[in-house]
Protein backbone atom coordinates (compact mmCIF):
# COMPACT_ATOMS: atom_id res chain seq x y z
CA UNK A 1 0.00 0.00 0.00
CA UNK A 2 1.52 3.57 -1.06
CA UNK A 3 0.91 6.66 1.08
CA UNK A 4 -2.54 6.88 0.31
CA UNK A 5 -4.00 6.68 3.78
CA UNK A 6 -1.56 9.83 4.83
CA UNK A 7 -2.30 12.05 2.39
CA UNK A 8 -4.74 15.02 2.98
CA UNK A 9 -6.55 15.36 -0.66
CA UNK A 10 -7.41 18.54 -1.86
CA UNK A 11 -11.21 18.79 -2.91
CA UNK A 12 -11.52 18.30 -6.84
CA UNK A 13 -13.58 20.87 -8.26
CA UNK A 14 -15.95 20.01 -11.34
CA UNK A 15 -14.70 22.18 -13.91
CA UNK A 16 -13.45 19.86 -16.54
CA UNK A 17 -11.25 21.54 -19.13
CA UNK A 18 -9.22 20.33 -22.22
CA UNK A 19 -6.81 21.11 -25.07
CA UNK A 20 -7.30 20.20 -28.44
CA UNK A 21 -3.93 19.27 -30.75
CA UNK A 22 -5.92 19.69 -34.33
CA UNK A 23 -7.24 23.21 -33.29
CA UNK A 24 -4.80 24.70 -30.93
CA UNK A 25 -7.65 25.89 -28.38
CA UNK A 26 -8.69 24.96 -24.61
CA UNK A 27 -12.28 24.83 -23.67
CA UNK A 28 -14.66 23.28 -21.13
CA UNK A 29 -16.23 20.03 -21.47
CA UNK A 30 -19.23 19.06 -19.50
CA UNK A 31 -18.30 15.72 -17.91
CA UNK A 32 -22.15 14.67 -17.86
CA UNK A 33 -21.75 14.07 -21.56
CA UNK A 34 -18.53 15.18 -23.12
CA UNK A 35 -20.24 18.66 -25.09
CA UNK A 36 -17.68 21.25 -25.64
CA UNK A 37 -18.30 24.87 -24.54
CA UNK A 38 -16.31 28.12 -24.03
CA UNK A 39 -13.64 27.80 -26.77
CA UNK A 40 -10.42 29.97 -26.13
CA UNK A 41 -7.78 29.89 -28.89
CA UNK A 42 -4.14 29.66 -27.76
CA UNK A 43 -1.94 32.24 -28.16
CA UNK A 44 1.45 33.40 -27.65
CA UNK A 45 3.80 30.91 -29.19
CA UNK A 46 5.49 31.44 -32.53
CA UNK A 47 5.68 28.82 -35.28
CA UNK A 48 6.22 29.01 -39.39
CA UNK A 49 3.69 28.98 -41.67
CA UNK A 50 2.01 25.69 -41.75
CA UNK A 51 1.85 25.56 -46.05
CA UNK A 52 2.97 27.09 -48.46
CA UNK A 53 1.27 30.45 -50.09
CA UNK A 54 -0.16 29.47 -53.36
CA UNK A 55 -1.38 33.22 -54.42
CA UNK A 56 -0.26 36.74 -53.88
CA UNK A 57 -2.36 39.51 -54.14
CA UNK A 58 -2.23 43.75 -53.71
CA UNK A 59 -4.99 46.05 -52.75
CA UNK A 60 -5.30 48.38 -55.16
CA UNK A 61 -5.91 51.40 -52.82
CA UNK A 62 -3.73 50.25 -49.80
CA UNK A 63 -0.91 48.24 -51.18
CA UNK A 64 -1.15 45.85 -48.68
CA UNK A 65 -0.37 42.10 -50.17
CA UNK A 66 -2.20 39.27 -49.13
CA UNK A 67 -1.41 35.67 -49.51
CA UNK A 68 -3.70 32.19 -49.58
CA UNK A 69 -2.23 29.58 -47.60
CA UNK A 70 -2.30 26.30 -49.37
CA UNK A 71 -4.48 24.51 -46.50
CA UNK A 72 -7.83 23.07 -46.35
CA UNK A 73 -9.20 25.01 -45.23
CA UNK A 74 -7.19 27.29 -46.49
CA UNK A 75 -6.42 31.39 -44.53
CA UNK A 76 -5.65 34.79 -45.78
CA UNK A 77 -2.44 36.34 -44.94
CA UNK A 78 -1.21 39.82 -45.67
CA UNK A 79 2.54 39.98 -46.77
CA UNK A 80 4.89 42.38 -45.29
CA UNK A 81 7.37 42.27 -48.25
CA UNK A 82 10.11 44.07 -46.61
CA UNK A 83 10.14 41.47 -43.33
CA UNK A 84 8.90 38.52 -44.74
CA UNK A 85 6.66 38.06 -41.92
CA UNK A 86 3.08 37.43 -42.66
CA UNK A 87 0.48 37.34 -40.13
CA UNK A 88 -3.19 35.44 -40.06
CA UNK A 89 -6.13 37.60 -41.24
CA UNK A 90 -8.35 35.11 -39.29
CA UNK A 91 -7.36 32.88 -36.41
CA UNK A 92 -9.69 30.41 -37.22
CA UNK A 93 -8.80 29.84 -41.12
CA UNK A 94 -10.17 31.65 -43.91
CA UNK A 95 -12.82 30.64 -46.31
CA UNK A 96 -13.03 26.92 -44.47
CA UNK A 97 -16.36 26.59 -45.70
CA UNK A 98 -15.13 26.79 -49.27
CA UNK A 99 -11.98 24.36 -48.63
CA UNK A 100 -8.64 24.72 -50.84
CA UNK A 101 -8.11 27.82 -52.13
CA UNK A 102 -5.84 28.00 -55.65
CA UNK A 103 -5.87 31.46 -56.23
CA UNK A 104 -6.79 34.93 -55.17
CA UNK A 105 -7.46 38.74 -57.46
CA UNK A 106 -8.45 41.67 -56.28
CA UNK A 107 -11.56 43.00 -58.55
CA UNK A 108 -12.97 46.64 -59.17
CA UNK A 109 -15.31 48.86 -57.55
CA UNK A 110 -16.68 49.36 -54.47
CA UNK A 111 -14.41 48.08 -51.84
CA UNK A 112 -12.45 46.05 -54.28
CA UNK A 113 -13.97 42.35 -53.89
CA UNK A 114 -11.26 39.65 -53.12
CA UNK A 115 -12.26 36.99 -55.54
CA UNK A 116 -10.90 33.21 -54.68
CA UNK A 117 -11.36 30.37 -56.71
CA UNK A 118 -11.46 27.01 -55.45
CA UNK A 119 -8.87 24.54 -56.48
CA UNK A 120 -8.18 20.49 -57.84
CA UNK A 121 -8.44 17.99 -54.74
CA UNK A 122 -10.60 20.73 -52.66
CA UNK A 123 -12.63 18.50 -50.16
CA UNK A 124 -14.70 21.64 -49.29
CA UNK A 125 -16.65 23.63 -51.99
CA UNK A 126 -17.18 22.73 -55.49
CA UNK A 127 -13.85 22.57 -57.58
CA UNK A 128 -13.75 25.49 -59.58
CA UNK A 129 -15.94 27.66 -58.02
CA UNK A 130 -15.55 31.08 -57.48
CA UNK A 131 -16.71 32.77 -54.19
CA UNK A 132 -15.39 36.58 -52.60
CA UNK A 133 -14.21 36.63 -49.55
CA UNK A 134 -13.65 39.38 -46.88
CA UNK A 135 -10.20 40.92 -46.46
CA UNK A 136 -11.04 41.53 -42.93
CA UNK A 137 -13.32 38.52 -41.57
CA UNK A 138 -12.35 35.86 -44.07
CA UNK A 139 -15.82 35.43 -44.88
CA UNK A 140 -16.68 33.62 -48.29
CA UNK A 141 -19.60 34.29 -50.20
CA UNK A 142 -20.32 32.30 -53.30
CA UNK A 143 -21.40 34.19 -56.45
CA UNK A 144 -22.81 31.01 -58.27
CA UNK A 145 -21.28 31.76 -61.44
CA UNK A 146 -21.61 28.87 -64.16
CA UNK A 147 -17.55 28.23 -64.47
CA UNK A 148 -15.80 25.69 -66.47
CA UNK A 149 -13.39 23.24 -65.33
CA UNK A 150 -15.13 21.89 -62.25
CA UNK A 151 -14.04 18.77 -61.16
CA UNK A 152 -10.50 19.20 -62.74
CA UNK A 153 -7.19 19.84 -61.82
CA UNK A 154 -5.12 23.30 -61.76
CA UNK A 155 -7.22 26.61 -61.49
CA UNK A 156 -6.13 29.98 -61.80
CA UNK A 157 -8.03 33.75 -61.75
CA UNK A 158 -6.64 36.90 -62.16
CA UNK A 159 -8.51 40.14 -62.52
CA UNK A 160 -7.78 42.37 -66.05
CA UNK A 161 -9.03 46.03 -64.77
CA UNK A 162 -8.49 47.57 -68.56
CA UNK A 163 -11.28 45.01 -69.67
CA UNK A 164 -12.77 44.97 -66.35
CA UNK A 165 -12.91 41.07 -66.88
CA UNK A 166 -11.96 38.21 -64.83
CA UNK A 167 -10.17 35.73 -66.60
CA UNK A 168 -10.03 31.76 -65.74
CA UNK A 169 -7.42 29.65 -66.60
CA UNK A 170 -8.27 25.70 -65.74
CA UNK A 171 -7.37 22.42 -66.74
CA UNK A 172 -9.71 19.66 -66.61
CA UNK A 173 -7.41 16.53 -66.38
CA UNK A 174 -6.86 15.80 -62.80
CA UNK A 175 -3.72 16.74 -61.75
CA UNK A 176 -3.47 19.62 -63.86
CA UNK A 177 -1.29 17.72 -66.57
CA UNK A 178 -3.42 18.17 -70.13
CA UNK A 179 -3.95 20.78 -72.27
CA UNK A 180 -5.16 24.50 -70.42
CA UNK A 181 -8.25 25.97 -70.95
CA UNK A 182 -9.35 29.78 -70.67
CA UNK A 183 -12.62 31.53 -70.22
CA UNK A 184 -13.07 34.93 -69.17
CA UNK A 185 -16.02 35.98 -66.79
CA UNK A 186 -17.93 39.55 -66.51
CA UNK A 187 -18.08 40.16 -62.68
CA UNK A 188 -21.33 42.30 -63.42
CA UNK A 189 -23.22 39.94 -64.06
CA UNK A 190 -21.16 36.06 -64.62
CA UNK A 191 -21.65 36.10 -67.84
CA UNK A 192 -18.66 33.24 -69.07
CA UNK A 193 -17.03 33.23 -72.13
CA UNK A 194 -14.23 30.63 -73.82
CA UNK A 195 -10.86 32.31 -75.83
CA UNK A 196 -8.95 29.86 -77.61
CA UNK A 197 -5.53 29.61 -76.59
CA UNK A 198 -2.74 29.07 -79.30
CA UNK A 199 0.97 28.24 -78.79
CA UNK A 200 2.95 27.20 -76.52
CA UNK A 201 0.73 24.62 -74.09
CA UNK A 202 1.73 26.09 -70.48
CA UNK A 203 0.39 22.56 -69.43
CA UNK A 204 -1.58 23.67 -66.03
CA UNK A 205 -1.44 27.99 -65.03
CA UNK A 206 0.00 27.86 -61.27
CA UNK A 207 1.24 31.39 -60.11
CA UNK A 208 -0.17 34.06 -62.42
CA UNK A 209 -0.33 37.81 -62.24
CA UNK A 210 -1.78 40.73 -64.82
CA UNK A 211 1.19 42.93 -65.63
CA UNK A 212 -0.58 45.89 -67.81
CA UNK A 213 -0.73 45.80 -71.92
CA UNK A 214 -3.12 42.91 -72.06
CA UNK A 215 -0.43 40.45 -71.31
CA UNK A 216 -0.50 37.86 -68.36
CA UNK A 217 2.67 36.28 -66.65
CA UNK A 218 2.62 32.73 -65.63
CA UNK A 219 4.50 30.17 -64.48
CA UNK A 220 3.55 26.63 -64.57
CA UNK A 221 2.40 23.98 -62.56
CA UNK A 222 5.73 22.46 -62.73
CA UNK A 223 7.45 25.75 -61.08
CA UNK A 224 10.19 26.13 -63.57
CA UNK A 225 8.93 27.81 -67.07
CA UNK A 226 8.02 31.02 -67.28
CA UNK A 227 5.32 32.16 -69.64
CA UNK A 228 3.47 34.91 -71.32
CA UNK A 229 -0.30 34.86 -72.08
CA UNK A 230 -2.13 37.36 -73.68
CA UNK A 231 -6.03 38.66 -73.18
CA UNK A 232 -6.73 37.36 -76.90
CA UNK A 233 -5.13 33.56 -75.61
CA UNK A 234 -1.48 34.30 -77.58
CA UNK A 235 0.86 31.25 -75.08
CA UNK A 236 4.57 32.12 -75.39
CA UNK A 237 7.20 30.72 -73.01
CA UNK A 238 9.52 33.43 -72.24
CA UNK A 239 12.42 30.96 -70.36
CA UNK A 240 13.40 28.53 -67.41
CA UNK A 241 14.38 31.32 -64.66
CA UNK A 242 16.90 29.57 -62.56
CA UNK A 243 15.26 30.71 -59.55
CA UNK A 244 11.95 29.93 -60.12
CA UNK A 245 11.97 25.60 -59.59
CA UNK A 246 10.05 26.15 -56.36
CA UNK A 247 8.18 29.36 -57.21
CA UNK A 248 4.73 29.21 -55.64
CA UNK A 249 2.72 32.26 -55.90
CA UNK A 250 3.98 36.00 -57.75
CA UNK A 251 2.28 39.21 -58.57
CA UNK A 252 2.89 42.37 -60.70
CA UNK A 253 4.96 44.46 -58.82
CA UNK A 254 5.49 47.75 -61.63
CA UNK A 255 8.70 48.22 -63.42
CA UNK A 256 8.59 45.00 -64.95
CA UNK A 257 8.92 43.34 -62.11
CA UNK A 258 7.29 40.19 -60.40
CA UNK A 259 7.50 39.92 -56.14
CA UNK A 260 7.81 35.80 -56.25
CA UNK A 261 6.95 33.56 -53.15
CA UNK A 262 9.12 30.37 -53.63
CA UNK A 263 7.97 29.08 -50.26
CA UNK A 264 11.00 29.71 -48.16
CA UNK A 265 11.20 33.46 -49.14
CA UNK A 266 10.08 36.78 -50.96
CA UNK A 267 12.20 38.35 -53.98
CA UNK A 268 12.05 40.40 -56.97
CA UNK A 269 12.65 39.02 -60.01
CA UNK A 270 12.51 41.45 -63.14
CA UNK A 271 11.49 40.36 -66.47
CA UNK A 272 14.02 40.07 -69.42
CA UNK A 273 17.04 39.92 -67.37
CA UNK A 274 16.00 37.26 -64.68
CA UNK A 275 17.53 39.41 -61.89
CA UNK A 276 16.66 38.60 -58.69
CA UNK A 277 16.90 41.67 -55.75
CA UNK A 278 15.40 42.30 -52.11
CA UNK A 279 15.26 38.68 -50.95
CA UNK A 280 13.95 37.92 -47.45
CA UNK A 281 13.47 35.04 -45.77
CA UNK A 282 9.69 33.66 -45.33
CA UNK A 283 7.89 34.54 -42.27
CA UNK A 284 9.64 33.68 -39.51
CA UNK A 285 7.00 34.82 -36.62
CA UNK A 286 3.66 33.55 -37.97
CA UNK A 287 1.55 32.63 -35.29
CA UNK A 288 -0.38 29.39 -35.08
CA UNK A 289 -2.09 27.24 -32.81
CA UNK A 290 0.63 24.69 -31.24
CA UNK A 291 -0.25 21.03 -30.94
CA UNK A 292 -0.98 20.13 -27.65
CA UNK A 293 -0.74 16.89 -25.81
CA UNK A 294 -1.54 17.12 -22.05
CA UNK A 295 -2.74 19.56 -19.31
CA UNK A 296 -2.04 19.39 -15.77
CA UNK A 297 -2.30 21.25 -13.10
CA UNK A 298 0.21 22.17 -10.01
CA UNK A 299 -1.68 21.81 -6.10
CA UNK A 300 1.23 23.77 -4.91
CA UNK A 301 0.64 26.70 -7.08
CA UNK A 302 -2.51 26.67 -8.49
CA UNK A 303 -0.78 27.25 -12.10
CA UNK A 304 -1.56 25.05 -15.11
CA UNK A 305 0.93 23.54 -17.33
CA UNK A 306 0.60 22.12 -21.04
CA UNK A 307 3.03 20.44 -23.65
CA UNK A 308 3.63 21.48 -27.35
CA UNK A 309 5.13 18.87 -29.27
CA UNK A 310 7.48 19.60 -32.59
CA UNK A 311 5.43 18.87 -35.57
CA UNK A 312 6.02 19.43 -39.54
CA UNK A 313 6.70 22.08 -40.35
CA UNK A 314 7.58 23.53 -37.23
CA UNK A 315 11.10 23.86 -37.01
CA UNK A 316 11.68 22.99 -33.21
CA UNK A 317 13.98 20.04 -32.22
CA UNK A 318 12.05 19.35 -29.04
CA UNK A 319 8.91 19.38 -27.62
CA UNK A 320 7.87 22.26 -24.93
CA UNK A 321 6.82 22.75 -21.57
CA UNK A 322 4.79 26.12 -20.63
CA UNK A 323 2.42 27.89 -18.70
CA UNK A 324 -1.02 28.16 -19.89
CA UNK A 325 -3.81 30.79 -19.06
CA UNK A 326 -6.81 28.69 -19.23
CA UNK A 327 -8.70 31.99 -19.70
CA UNK A 328 -6.77 34.05 -22.34
CA UNK A 329 -5.09 30.70 -23.84
CA UNK A 330 -1.62 32.94 -23.28
CA UNK A 331 1.59 30.91 -22.44
CA UNK A 332 3.90 31.70 -20.64
CA UNK A 333 7.67 29.98 -19.03
CA UNK A 334 8.12 28.48 -22.05
CA UNK A 335 11.24 26.26 -21.61
CA UNK A 336 12.30 23.58 -24.06
CA UNK A 337 12.29 19.50 -22.39
CA UNK A 338 15.82 17.70 -22.86
CA UNK A 339 13.86 14.75 -24.23
CA UNK A 340 11.39 15.58 -27.07
CA UNK A 341 9.04 12.27 -26.52
CA UNK A 342 7.10 13.07 -23.63
CA UNK A 343 3.26 12.48 -24.00
CA UNK A 344 1.51 12.91 -20.85
CA UNK A 345 1.77 15.28 -17.91
CA UNK A 346 0.80 15.03 -14.35
CA UNK A 347 1.43 16.50 -10.65
CA UNK A 348 2.53 14.16 -7.67
CA UNK A 349 3.23 14.88 -4.41
CA UNK A 350 5.24 18.06 -3.41
CA UNK A 351 4.48 19.47 -6.78
CA UNK A 352 7.12 17.09 -8.23
CA UNK A 353 5.96 16.98 -12.14
CA UNK A 354 5.85 13.26 -13.91
CA UNK A 355 5.85 12.38 -17.31
CA UNK A 356 5.30 9.67 -19.94
CA UNK A 357 7.03 8.80 -22.94
CA UNK A 358 5.61 7.86 -26.18
CA UNK A 359 5.06 6.96 -29.73
CA UNK A 360 3.24 9.90 -30.59
CA UNK A 361 4.66 12.18 -31.99
CA UNK A 362 7.58 10.59 -33.23
CA UNK A 363 10.05 13.19 -32.59
CA UNK A 364 13.37 10.98 -31.69
CA UNK A 365 13.18 10.77 -27.88
CA UNK A 366 16.15 9.30 -26.17
CA UNK A 367 14.20 7.76 -23.33
CA UNK A 368 12.56 4.16 -24.23
CA UNK A 369 8.74 4.59 -24.99
CA UNK A 370 6.47 4.06 -22.14
CA UNK A 371 8.61 5.57 -19.14
CA UNK A 372 7.65 7.32 -16.25
CA UNK A 373 9.92 10.33 -16.22
CA UNK A 374 10.25 13.33 -14.09
CA UNK A 375 10.03 17.05 -14.97
CA UNK A 376 11.27 19.76 -13.55
CA UNK A 377 9.18 22.21 -14.29
CA UNK A 378 11.31 25.44 -14.37
CA UNK A 379 14.35 24.05 -16.55
CA UNK A 380 12.26 21.53 -18.15
CA UNK A 381 15.62 18.95 -17.80
CA UNK A 382 13.76 15.43 -18.20
CA UNK A 383 14.93 12.32 -15.42
CA UNK A 384 14.53 9.02 -16.06
CA UNK A 385 14.42 7.42 -12.82
CA UNK A 386 14.95 3.77 -14.10
CA UNK A 387 12.12 2.08 -12.39
CA UNK A 388 11.94 -0.71 -14.91
CA UNK A 389 8.70 -0.63 -16.43
CA UNK A 390 7.21 -3.08 -18.49
CA UNK A 391 7.64 -1.03 -22.03
CA UNK A 392 4.42 -1.21 -23.59
CA UNK A 393 3.11 0.31 -27.16
CA UNK A 394 1.82 3.70 -27.72
CA UNK A 395 -0.62 6.36 -26.41
CA UNK A 396 0.39 6.85 -23.63
CA UNK A 397 -1.26 9.00 -20.64
CA UNK A 398 -0.40 9.48 -17.28
CA UNK A 399 -2.90 10.87 -13.96
CA UNK A 400 -1.75 10.86 -10.49
CA UNK A 401 -4.25 9.71 -7.85
CA UNK A 402 -4.15 11.45 -4.22
CA UNK A 403 -6.68 9.11 -2.82
CA UNK A 404 -4.48 6.47 -2.83
CA UNK A 405 -0.81 7.89 -3.47
CA UNK A 406 -0.46 6.45 -7.01
CA UNK A 407 0.10 7.18 -10.63
CA UNK A 408 -2.15 5.73 -13.16
CA UNK A 409 -0.57 4.78 -16.57
CA UNK A 410 -3.26 4.49 -19.64
CA UNK A 411 -1.97 3.11 -22.68
CA UNK A 412 -2.34 0.65 -25.37
CA UNK A 413 -1.31 -2.59 -25.27
CA UNK A 414 0.72 -4.63 -28.32
CA UNK A 415 -3.25 -6.59 -29.10
CA UNK A 416 -4.88 -3.14 -29.22
CA UNK A 417 -6.43 -3.48 -25.97
CA UNK A 418 -6.46 -0.31 -23.84
CA UNK A 419 -5.20 -0.86 -20.22
CA UNK A 420 -4.23 0.30 -17.36
CA UNK A 421 -1.40 0.11 -14.64
CA UNK A 422 -0.29 1.42 -11.02
CA UNK A 423 2.69 2.80 -9.88
CA UNK A 424 4.16 3.90 -6.53
CA UNK A 425 5.99 7.30 -7.07
CA UNK A 426 8.36 6.54 -4.04
CA UNK A 427 9.84 3.21 -5.27
CA UNK A 428 8.55 2.66 -8.63
CA UNK A 429 7.26 -0.14 -7.88
CA UNK A 430 4.51 -1.27 -10.86
CA UNK A 431 1.57 -3.50 -10.02
CA UNK A 432 -1.86 -4.40 -11.04
CA UNK A 433 -1.76 -4.25 -14.68
CA UNK A 434 -5.59 -4.05 -16.14
CA UNK A 435 -7.46 -4.47 -19.46
CA UNK A 436 -10.42 -1.77 -19.39
CA UNK A 437 -13.95 -3.81 -19.63
CA UNK A 438 -15.85 -2.67 -21.62
CA UNK A 439 -12.61 -1.63 -23.99
CA UNK A 440 -13.08 1.83 -25.15
CA UNK A 441 -13.52 2.48 -28.35
CA UNK A 442 -9.90 3.28 -29.18
CA UNK A 443 -6.99 4.76 -27.00
CA UNK A 444 -7.35 7.87 -24.73
CA UNK A 445 -5.50 10.69 -25.02
CA UNK A 446 -6.38 12.75 -22.23
CA UNK A 447 -6.62 11.57 -18.49
CA UNK A 448 -7.56 13.27 -15.24
CA UNK A 449 -8.49 11.95 -11.96
CA UNK A 450 -11.94 12.94 -10.63
CA UNK A 451 -12.23 11.42 -6.97
CA UNK A 452 -14.11 9.07 -5.81
CA UNK A 453 -12.61 6.19 -7.29
CA UNK A 454 -12.99 7.72 -11.13
CA UNK A 455 -10.93 8.97 -13.82
CA UNK A 456 -12.64 11.18 -16.47
CA UNK A 457 -10.99 10.00 -20.17
CA UNK A 458 -11.62 10.78 -23.67
CA UNK A 459 -10.37 8.36 -26.75
CA UNK A 460 -8.87 9.55 -30.20
CA UNK A 461 -12.38 9.14 -31.71
CA UNK A 462 -13.63 11.82 -29.04
CA UNK A 463 -15.63 9.64 -27.30
CA UNK A 464 -15.84 10.53 -23.36
CA UNK A 465 -15.75 8.11 -20.41
CA UNK A 466 -15.14 7.59 -17.02
CA UNK A 467 -12.98 4.57 -15.70
CA UNK A 468 -12.55 3.32 -12.34
CA UNK A 469 -9.77 2.61 -10.90
CA UNK A 470 -10.38 -1.01 -10.96
CA UNK A 471 -10.62 -0.89 -14.91
CA UNK A 472 -14.59 -0.42 -15.27
CA UNK A 473 -15.06 1.65 -17.95
CA UNK A 474 -18.64 3.39 -18.97
CA UNK A 475 -19.22 5.79 -22.01
CA UNK A 476 -20.65 8.97 -21.33
CA UNK A 477 -20.78 10.78 -25.00
CA UNK A 478 -19.41 11.85 -27.83
CA UNK A 479 -17.14 15.77 -28.63
CA UNK A 480 -18.60 17.72 -31.52
CA UNK A 481 -16.34 15.50 -34.19
CA UNK A 482 -13.79 13.55 -34.32
CA UNK A 483 -11.11 15.99 -35.13
CA UNK A 484 -12.04 18.11 -31.68
CA UNK A 485 -10.96 15.27 -29.34
CA UNK A 486 -8.89 16.57 -26.71
CA UNK A 487 -5.37 15.52 -25.90
CA UNK A 488 -5.51 16.64 -21.99
CA UNK A 489 -7.57 16.72 -19.72
CA UNK A 490 -7.39 18.59 -16.05
CA UNK A 491 -10.35 20.02 -13.43
CA UNK A 492 -9.94 23.46 -12.79
CA UNK A 493 -10.45 25.75 -10.10
CA UNK A 494 -13.08 28.45 -10.27
CA UNK A 495 -16.48 28.57 -12.10
CA UNK A 496 -16.62 28.17 -16.39
CA UNK A 497 -16.44 31.79 -17.69
CA UNK A 498 -19.85 33.68 -18.44
CA UNK A 499 -22.05 32.24 -21.56
CA UNK A 500 -23.21 35.75 -23.26
CA UNK A 501 -25.74 34.78 -25.13
CA UNK A 502 -27.61 32.48 -21.78
CA UNK A 503 -27.06 35.55 -19.96
CA UNK A 504 -28.73 37.97 -22.63
CA UNK A 505 -31.24 34.75 -22.94
CA UNK A 506 -31.93 35.17 -19.34
CA UNK A 507 -32.37 38.48 -19.24
CA UNK A 508 -34.94 38.87 -21.66
CA UNK A 509 -36.64 35.94 -19.97
CA UNK A 510 -36.98 37.98 -16.57
CA UNK A 511 -37.84 41.17 -18.21
CA UNK A 512 -40.82 39.22 -19.65
CA UNK A 513 -41.69 37.26 -16.28
CA UNK A 514 -41.41 40.91 -14.59
CA UNK A 515 -43.91 42.24 -17.03
CA UNK A 516 -46.30 39.37 -16.78
CA UNK A 517 -46.42 39.93 -12.67
CA UNK A 518 -46.82 43.16 -13.29
CA UNK A 519 -50.45 42.81 -15.14
CA UNK A 520 -51.08 39.48 -12.74
CA UNK A 521 -50.40 41.68 -9.80
CA UNK A 522 -52.97 44.44 -11.15
CA UNK A 523 -55.55 42.17 -12.42
CA UNK A 524 -55.24 40.40 -8.43
CA UNK A 525 -54.30 36.78 -9.95
CA UNK A 526 -52.46 35.95 -6.96
CA UNK A 527 -51.54 31.94 -7.35
CA UNK A 528 -50.38 33.27 -11.03
CA UNK A 529 -48.32 36.07 -9.24
CA UNK A 530 -46.82 33.84 -6.74
CA UNK A 531 -45.76 31.21 -9.35
CA UNK A 532 -44.31 34.01 -11.83
CA UNK A 533 -42.34 35.08 -8.44
CA UNK A 534 -40.59 31.49 -7.73
CA UNK A 535 -39.39 31.63 -11.60
CA UNK A 536 -37.72 35.33 -11.65
CA UNK A 537 -36.34 34.32 -8.18
CA UNK A 538 -34.84 31.09 -9.63
CA UNK A 539 -33.78 32.77 -12.89
CA UNK A 540 -31.93 35.75 -11.53
CA UNK A 541 -30.21 33.12 -9.36
CA UNK A 542 -29.06 31.43 -12.47
CA UNK A 543 -28.29 34.85 -13.95
CA UNK A 544 -25.98 35.90 -10.98
CA UNK A 545 -24.32 32.40 -11.10
CA UNK A 546 -22.93 33.44 -14.93
CA UNK A 547 -21.09 36.25 -13.19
Amino acid sequence: MAMGALLVCEARAERLIGVSKSLGHIADINPANGVVSNRVKLSDIACPAAYDIVSLATHPDTGIVYGILNDNPSMLMTVNTATGIVTPVAATGVAGAIGWISTITFGAGPGYPLYAIVGGDSDGGAVGSIHIVDPVTGAPTATGWATSGSGGGAHALEYNPDDGLLYHFYNTTTGGDGTTLLETIDPSDGTVASVSLSGDNPIAVNAITYMGSNTFVTFNRRQVDLYSITTAGAVTKLTSPVESNKTRAIDYAGANTLLVHDGESFYNLTLGTLAVTNRVAFGPSITCPPPLYSIARDPSTGDYYVISEPTYPDLRTASHLAKINIATGALSDEVELSDPGIYGITFGPGGQMYGVTSLLPQSGGTIEIGSVVLIDKVTGAVTDPGWNLPMNDLNHSIEYNPDDGLLYRFYRGSLGLTKLDKIDPNTGSHFAEIDLSPQPNSSFRGVVYKGEGEFYAVDSGGNFYTVTTTGVTTARGTHQGADEFFEGLELAEGDPPSNPALKALLQRKIKKLKKQLKVAKQKKQIPKAKKLKKQIVKLTKQLRALG
